[in-house]
Parts: structure tokens; sequence; C-alpha cells
């Protein structure tokens, strides 16, 4: 005679079910990872770059023009910048080969103090740059527009301490009067409009029956 079986089919699924969700509930979560820093976008950078509001001591390894640089921080590590506050004649502009030797002749082969505003959107941190000098500290940006060799920035004057931002005005207006640098010459146009243009000539355009 066979012994019957307790009818407990219906609960099995039950209480598997109830096996499985227990340690799940119990064990403790997993935290996701931190979300990675985007890297900077130059090739010539390691990583995103140190963070912004405090000094860095650094040396220049490549002037690229009139505004911007290659540095290598005191750790080791490579940033691209482009000074706060200017900007210099584009590569096929008149004076950007002069404007790139000044900044070069500022920077080359002095400490510099590197005081790190915001991060573009190129990747490169913008940034106040001091250069030792036998009088003292030099501000690279101030000095290019001291020099004639870069218009003052103002659409992004903000990326400067309050402090700076009418000295910088004041220098490009003097060199602009004394005709210094650039200004002595009558193909100067500022490098914002040489790029909006540039861009419009880019563009398709539209054909005259559209």
């Amino acid at each position: 005679m066979r012994t019957a079986r307790p009818c407990c089919s219906g609960l099995l699924p039950a209480a598997l079910l109830l096996v499985l969700l227990v340690p799940a509930a119990c064990s403790p979560q997993e935290k996701s990872p931190p979300a990675p820093r985007p890297p900077l976008r130059s090739g010539e950078s390691v990583d995103a770059g140190p963070a912004t509001g405090k000094l860095l001591a650094a040396r220049s390894i490549r002037v690229q023009d009139g505004d911007s640089f290659i540095a290598r921080l005191d750790d080791g590590r490579r940033l691209t910048i482009r000074l706060s506050g200017i900007d210099a004649p584009e590569r096929t502009q008149p004076f950007a080969s002069g404007s790139r030797r000044n900044l070069a002749r500022l920077l080359d082969g002095r400490p510099l103090q590197v005081g790190i505003a915001k991060y573009d959107q190129y990747g490169r941190a913008v940034a106040q740059v001091f250069a030792t000098g036998a009088n003292g500290p030099v501000d690279a940006g101030l000095a290019q527009l001291q020099d004639g060799m870069a218009w003052f920035y103002r659409r992004y004057r903000g990326d400067l301490p309050a402090g700076a931002r009418e000295p910088y005005a004041a220098a490009e207006q003097v060199a602009r009067t004394a005709g210094r640098g650039l200004w002595g010459t009558p193909e100067a146009r500022p490098p914002w409009e040489f790029r909006r243009r540039g861009r419009d000539t880019q563009r398709p355009r539209e054909s005259p029956d559209q």
C-alpha cells in the first residue's frame, strides 16, 4: 500500500520564492561606482585637470599661440592652458606669430603660478598666469595686452578676478592709442569676428530658388 504524499505542490513555488527573495532583501545594496571625470580633450593633457580656485606651480613646455600654451605642473601632469581675459590673433591672422613669440618670451624658462578659473568646452584650463620676473610676478595676460599682442576679451571678463578687469581694459586702450604691436597694422581685427566669419563662409549657401 502506497503512503500518501502530503499535498504541498501549491505551496512549494511560494516557499522557493521566499527563500530566493529573503537573502536579496537582507544583503547590503552595492553602491554605484562614481561617474568618471571627463578627460581633457587636448591630446597633450593626461587627465581632467586639477581643481579650480588655487594657484598651481608649473612650467611652460610649448606655446601654441598668443593666448594658450602647454604647461607641466610640478606633479608631472600636463595641462593645456588658455589665458583668461584676452584673445590673441588666430594663426592665419596678421601678427599671430608675433603674439605667440611674445608670450613665449614671457613664459619660457620661468616658474609659473597658474590660477584656474574654469575649463572650457575644449578641455583647456582657463587661467590667469603669473611668470616669475626680476621685479616680481608678471601677469602674462596683462603683459600681452600692454605689448599690443592681444585684445581684451570683454565677453569673458568674468573669468578674471574682479580687480583685474579694469587694468586689462585700460592696458588694451593704452596700447591701442599708442599704436603698439598689432594696433600698428590696419588689418587688426578681433579674433572672435574672424572666427565667426570663418564659420559663416563654411555654411552651405541657399540656392536662389529656395
